[in-house]
């Protein structure tokens, strides 16, 4: 049996990946407010709850918060933001906290590493901080790519998936999901997030 994982956010993503990490050997505990999601996977056997109390049991947290469109380019973080300030009130020193399914490394440096830091722990230092890049479904053809605040918290990610059923590859610190260059995308400081467009020369 290997250390607790704790998934937060019971849709597709979270559901598979707690899925994948039980079968791998994790004691996995699921973490959502929707009693409906929890409901559902307390009946195929997992360990579901509404009580973010669960996160302060394990040392790797997967936030797996939805991002849905609120137009043609923004898109809503209140369910990430949500999840982030549940993590930070359980948040211990030495905890991995990854977010899957993100859509640009910057969420996570500007949007969610402030939020996880009202905890009093310091990104990189007290805790590690990656994201993944790429979802990629169990037996897919492309490889997964992660990659963290720090080479370590890279690689404690890299080493986190290196567990479950599929190829692993750690990307350079500051990509995005789709694949753009640091800096390609911009979170703003209300509701929503807008990728940042790029010129036709690239810049």
């Amino acid at each position: 049996m290997r250390e607790g994982l704790a998934v937060v956010g019971l849709g597709r993503v979270g559901r598979a990946l707690a899925r994948a990490a039980c079968h791998a050997g994790w004691r996995v505990v699921l973490f959502d407010r929707d009693e409906h999601a929890v409901d559902r996977m307390l009946r195929e056997g997992f360990a579901a709850s509404t009580d973010e109390r669960v996160l302060r049991t394990v040392g790797t947290v997967v936030v797996c918060a939805a991002v849905p469109r609120t137009g043609a380019r923004a898109l809503d973080l209140d369910a990430v933001r949500d999840a982030a300030e549940a993590v930070s009130r359980c948040l211990r020193p030495g905890v991995l906290v990854v977010l899957e399914a993100i859509v640009c490394a910057r969420i996570a440096e500007e949007v969610v590493r402030p939020i996880l830091e009202r905890s009093g722990l310091a990104a990189g230092s007290d805790f590690r901080l990656a994201w993944s890049l790429r979802w990629v479904e169990p037996g897919g053809r492309l490889p997964k790519a992660v990659t963290g605040l720090t080479p370590r918290c890279g690689a404690a990610a890299v080493s986190f998936y290196g567990t479950l059923p599929w190829t692993v590859r750690q990307a350079e610190p500051g990509g995005c999901a789709l694949g753009g260059e640091a800096g390609g995308c911009t979170a703003g400081g209300g509701r929503g997030f807008v990728p940042r467009q790029r010129g036709p020369q690239g810049s």
